[in-house]
């Protein structure tokens, strides 16, 4: 491919092209380290909708293109948001929030008769009449066509950085969005680097976290699934580098390999067949990781994993209210600081002895 020194150039593209670049996957907006998207509010999306049908000026977009296996990739940097906004209003998914900022919006049309025939002046011009739309409650099919038309063809300006490397898209997405609520998590999967978090994201789209376990539609959205994962990670196999957010991302971009998600992936696969409903409470964002990372202790056992599920049911029924050097599990989670290394490694090891007493094992029975 022809490689230029210009490091960023800016174009011009209207809604309905940046349409046809979406279903045609010209723009790409799944880039690991990218946050999800679906963090606006309806009011905020219909906020975007009323400004580009007034035609006020939008913030511009970001993309960078990549070569890719002799393939132009363009990535989205920054306005992932915007772009979704204007293609699920433009495909019908949502209506504009009744509590939208300004929902008047005028619009000039061609004077028709009652026939159906343009009205013309005596010149021979067609006549024109000023009307105005109430956009509360309506789908793009709802609008009228002037205002239609009006969405498709409206422009953003864009810059398109040139010749980017996997290193480049990382940095430039993290300081787009500097100034920005990313939460921690999503700030996180930035440090992760791009090959890793593609494979925490391949984690959290499995099964296991819509069907088995206690977790709200928000936590995909804000980066908390991801977030889960990486805990999730951390405390099964490197229990001892314990930190928070970031810390643990950049740890797990310098130590870990792809046969650690690998084997992540197996756990959570696993865990998928054993746990019943019963049990899916115990598998949230806050305490998933100490589930985890127990499993990954069971494992060495070589039982069935039908006996994990086993000791689970036993610990909610009273084992959670057993003493263990003189404490119960239940008196350490009422630490508040449930994150914290050392509250984490406390729970762990109450846990491991309430397992290994249950199971009738010992740390000798462990398999190599």
């Amino acid at each position: 491919m022809t490689q230029t020194a210009e490091k960023s150039k800016v174009k011009q593209y209207s809604i309905q092209a940046i349409i046809n670049k979406m279903d045609g996957y010209g723009f790409r907006f799944d880039n690991a380290t990218q946050r999800e998207s679906g963090q606006w509010s309806p009011k905020i999306k219909s906020n975007l909708i009323s400004d580009i049908l007034q035609g006020n000026p939008v913030p511009n977009l970001t993309f960078a293109e990549q070569v890719m296996n002799g393939i132009v990739i363009t990535w989205n940097l920054d306005g992932k948001q915007r772009c979704t906004t204007v293609y699920e209003y433009v495909n019908n998914k949502f209506r504009i929030s009744r509590a939208v900022r300004r929902w008047e919006i005028e619009y000039q049309t061609f004077a028709k008769r009652e026939n159906g025939e343009l009205l013309l002046s005596a010149d021979g011009f067609p006549q024109v009449e000023v009307k105005t739309c109430d956009i509360r409650g309506k789908r793009f099919k709802d609008l009228p066509v002037e205002l239609q038309e009006r969405i498709l063809e409206y422009t953003f300006d864009c810059t398109l950085y040139l010749n980017c490397t996997d290193e480049d898209i990382e940095y430039h997405i993290c300081r787009y969005n500097d100034g920005k609520p990313m939460t921690a998590a999503q700030r996180g999967m930035g440090a992760l680097g791009t090959k890793y978090s593609a494979l925490v994201k391949r984690i959290s789209d499995m099964p296991f976290f819509k069907d088995c376990g206690d977790y709200r539609m928000s936590e995909y959205r804000n980066g908390t699934i991801d977030k889960t994962v990486i805990e999730g990670i951390m405390a099964s196999y490197y229990r001892d580098n314990w930190n928070r957010n970031e810390a643990m991302c950049e740890f797990l971009k310098e130590h870990a390999s792809e046969q650690t998600f690998e084997d992540f992936a197996d756990i959570i696969d696993r865990l998928e067949e054993i746990i019943t409903e019963n049990l899916s409470d115990l598998f949230n964002s806050k305490d998933s990781f100490i589930w985890f990372a127990l499993f990954a202790t069971f494992d060495k056992y070589g039982l069935e994993d039908e006996r994990f599920a086993d000791f689970l049911t036993a610990f909610k029924d009273s084992l959670h209210e057993q003493v263990v050097d003189g404490k119960t599990y239940d008196e350490v989670n009422e630490n508040r600081a449930t994150k914290d290394k050392r509250t984490m490694v406390e729970k762990l090891n109450i846990l491991e002895r309430l397992m290994a007493d249950y199971l009738e094992v010992s740390n000798t029975e462990k398999c190599a």
